[in-house]
This record gives C-alpha cells, sequence and structure tokens, in this order.
C-alpha cells in the first residue's frame, strides 16, 4: 500500500472536517428543528452542504477517482433506498 500524497492527506483531513460540521447541523435540526435555538433560519445547512460538496470533488480530483464511477454507486443507492427507505419511490 503505498503512501498518501500531501494533497490527498490535506483533501482527506478537510474532507472530515466538513462532513462533521455537516454533522453537526443535521444533529443540531433533529433536536431544534430547522431553526437554531434563538429561532432565526437555519443557513447553515446549506453552507455546510456546499463545503462538503466541494471537498467530495476535491477528493475526486486528488485521489483520481472518476466522478462517473461514483456515479454508478450512487446510482445504485438509490435503488436500494427505491426499496428500503421512502426517500426514493
Amino acid at each position: 500500500m503505498s503512501e498518501l500524497t500531501g494533497y490527498q492527506k490535506e483533501a482527506a483531513v478537510n474532507a472530515i472536517e466538513e462532513m462533521s460540521e455537516l454533522t453537526k447541523v443535521l444533529a443540531k435540526m433533529l433536536r431544534f428543528g430547522r431553526t437554531d435555538e434563538t429561532g432565526k433560519p437555519r443557513s447553515t445547512l446549506e453552507e455546510e452542504l456546499g463545503d462538503v460538496c466541494l471537498m467530495m470533488d476535491l477528493i475526486h480530483k486528488h485521489f483520481d477517482i472518476d466522478p462517473a464511477d461514483t456515479e454508478e454507486r450512487k446510482q445504485d443507492k438509490r435503488d436500494k433506498l427505491g426499496v428500503w427507505s421512502s426517500l426514493y419511490g
């Protein structure tokens, strides 16, 4: 197994951090609803989701992963969710 490059390490660390921030926002939304504790609209979800999407683009780039390959996997997941979840169907 080869070592990760500096770019791969940086992309991985940043992706982990951004996914953690998105997780925190979603957890708070489950506790408090779509607004924060003060009743303000929660635009943070859109911000954190955008950050995660950008990091996924950079993971594709720095790990030399063809986005078409992950699109295939996403379709597989959609198919499974169509059977086991009400999110697709």
